[in-house]
């Protein structure tokens, strides 16, 4: 590894006077401690305190990146832990934050933070979530810049425990393997090659407005490591791109059981090289509408009478005309790279594997007072028309509703 540059952030101290201000102007009725955030959190779980508080706590651990804001993007937020002991527990979840803006590169291990908003019981842990962040005391960390290849990221990441994020920042270079799956908020989410059984994983990564990103292209991703259940990621980071490749994407369409098997057959948590349409139906909601997220989650089959509950179409775009559609049932097709997704045995819990796939993939559904027979044997195309998108099967043009077009 290359060490490229070395520098520390200063310490800032803001006097109690400030502190008084911002908590005046979050409107917050008590500042407290964690410890006693802990003894006001509601005993029902899920269950939400009906006022504010400011709650005053040292950063133990940070769980990602910064990302910006689902509401307002010019807000950048951060997932973290804080105790009243400096490198003490994980005693209250900050869960996507909003960061000062002079601190919106994120926040260090050691930082003396208050957070301001109502406390939450998750899973009998205090938590805050989409709180607002005031800095009370800088952390003075040291920290270095590598510029890394993808097997030397993995081999720095493997290294690191589940959950764990480094302190130095890595610029990773390689090529793009497979998809480039962009959210609805323009990140971007691929896999970088080390081996054919190792990969690195840049996960709703940013990048300059306008760029588009593909198949073998070459790029830069910067940002912290993490192990991510045994997979070493940047989340949240920034990619660049060096330079274009001239391979390209291959869109084939299958049926819900070819998915899962081609899935099935990948590495643990490995995404394919090339994009599938499949096609189906939707046996059952694995999460419902998200509104925030404009996305939804369920499983497909081939056949109602015969639902199979192992392929899942995992947060799939929906738009604003398709969600009251998504219903059990629903004949659909969905076109994303797959994934094979795997979670280790644990003393609770036996190992998982599951078909998917990948997070932010397109949608195309058809009511049920639509085609019926539309999906037979013959293959569908879809292509763009006077920037409508429109499915063509069996020579009938339809949109994206599943209405025939004239």
């Amino acid at each position: 590894m290359l060490w490229a540059r070395r520098s520390s952030k200063m310490k800032h101290v803001l006097t109690f006077a400030v502190v008084l201000l911002t908590a005046l102007t979050m409107n917050a009725q008590e500042t407290i401690t964690c410890a006693q955030a802990q003894s006001l959190m509601p005993e029902k779980p899920d269950a939400v305190t009906t006022q504010d508080y400011i709650v005053i706590g040292y950063v133990t651990k940070i769980e990602r990146n910064p990302s910006p804001s689902r509401v307002n993007a010019s807000i950048m937020q951060q997932w973290f832990y804080i105790d009243d002991r400096k490198g003490g527990a994980q005693t209250v979840t900050c869960y996507w934050c909003d960061l000062p803006e002079a601190y919106k590169d994120g926040l260090n291990i050691g930082d003396k933070v208050a957070v301001k908003g109502k406390i939450t019981n998750f899973n009998n842990t205090p938590e805050i979530v989409n709180g607002i962040v005031a800095m009370l005391e800088r952390e003075d960390v040291s920290f270095e810049t590598f510029n890394v290849s993808v097997c030397e990221a993995v081999e720095a990441g493997l290294a690191l425990e589940h959950g764990e994020v480094t302190n130095d920042i890595y610029r990773v270079s390689g090529r793009i393997r497979g998809t480039d799956q962009l959210s609805s908020f323009g990140q971007h989410t691929f896999d970088m090659a080390c081996k054919d059984s190792t990969f690195f994983k840049a996960y709703l990564c940013a990048s300059a407005r306008g760029v588009r990103l593909g198949k073998g292209d070459s790029v830069i991703v910067s940002g912290k490591l993490t192990n991510y259940h045994g997979t070493v990621e940047i989340s949240n980071g920034r990619v660049e791109l060096i330079e274009k490749s001239m391979e390209g994407e291959v869109t084939y369409i299958v049926s819900v059981a070819e998915a899962t098997e081609i899935a099935l057959a990948l590495p643990n948590n490995m995404t394919s090289e090339d994009r599938y349409a499949i096609t189906g139906y939707v046996d059952s909601i694995a999460i419902p509408y998200n509104e925030e997220f404009g996305n939804i989650s369920f499983y497909m089959t081939d056949n109602m009478d015969a639902p199979t509950y192992d392929f899942e179409a995992y947060r799939v775009r929906v738009t604003e005309d398709q969600k009251d559609y998504i219903q059990v049932g629903a004949m659909v097709i969905v076109t994303s790279a797959l994934k094979h997704f795997h979670l280790d045995a644990t003393d609770e819990k036996p190992a998982k594997d599951v078909a998917e796939t990948l997070e932010g993939g397109t949608l195309v559904v058809f009511p049920p007072e639509g085609v019926t027979n539309t999906f037979a044997d013959a293959q569908a195309i879809k292509r763009i028309e006077n920037g409508q998108v429109v499915i063509i099967r069996n020579g009938v043009r339809y949109n994206t509703l599943g209405a025939v077009l004239r």
